[in-house]
């Protein structure tokens, strides 16, 4: 989401330029020799997904069109590979849902990482609240252990992988967590205490939520 933020501005701020220097922003379509494209589109594994990166761009080819987009007098170009009707098919099966089944599936498949490579040293939960976020983030990243004080961030969270995991927080504790909630607050202590706030103003114990869901609260 930080991605399409500073692309969008990127947009936006090309077109706004009315001085003597030159900008223009390239909507790039998927290089198939390097690039972040490469890895993100493999993950989807669809079909569609697997036919747009075989005819993506060779840097070769990227080359000479950014050399031509240079010398156009526009603020912004778009350079596809598929046609129009294709990008539109791509886009149609390939959703943030379907991002977040993946994200959800590669997960199952760490187990056991060293928790050595983190920056804060291990402390445990205190609270029944701070073990049920552990519990989640320890199943979910894959580390045998994961403190109180570890960084969402840091233990390799990004906005796919916020979406993922709220999906759990939120069920646990029948919230509505949003992702500013979790990146304001990205440790297991900051987000257990908004919410154990949000808990107490009800009068609702974790062990409560899970016996009655009928309630729903909004941080």
């Amino acid at each position: 989401m930080g991605y399409v933020a500073a692309n969008l501005f990127q947009n936006h701020f090309a077109q706004a330029q009315t001085g003597t220097t030159k900008m223009v922003s390239i909507l790039w379509d998927v290089w198939k020799e390097q690039g972040m494209a490469i890895k993100n589109i493999e993950r989807f594994n669809t079909e569609s997904a697997k036919t747009h990166i075989k005819v993506g761009m060779t840097n070769e080819q990227g080359l000479q069109i950014l050399v031509e987009a240079l010398q156009q007098d526009v603020p912004q170009l778009e350079v596809s590979i598929l046609s129009l009707e294709a990008m539109i098919a791509f886009a149609r099966e390939n959703t943030i849902d379907k991002a977040v089944e993946q994200v959800e599936e590669e997960s199952v498949l760490l187990l056991d990482l060293n928790r050595l490579d983190l920056s804060t040293p291990y402390e445990e939960p205190q609270t029944e609240v701070e073990e049920k976020i552990q519990d989640i983030w320890q199943a979910f990243f894959g580390y045998q252990q994961v403190g109180v004080n570890d960084s969402f961030f840091e233990l390799g969270g990004d906005s796919l992988k916020a979406i993922s995991i709220l999906k759990k927080i939120n069920a646990a504790f029948d919230l509505e967590i949003g992702l500013k909630e979790l990146f304001d607050k990205s440790t297991i202590r900051l987000l257990a205490t908004e919410i154990e706030l949000a808990l107490s103003s009800n009068d609702i114990s974790p062990t409560d939520k899970e016996e009655n869901n009928t309630n729903q609260i909004r941080l």
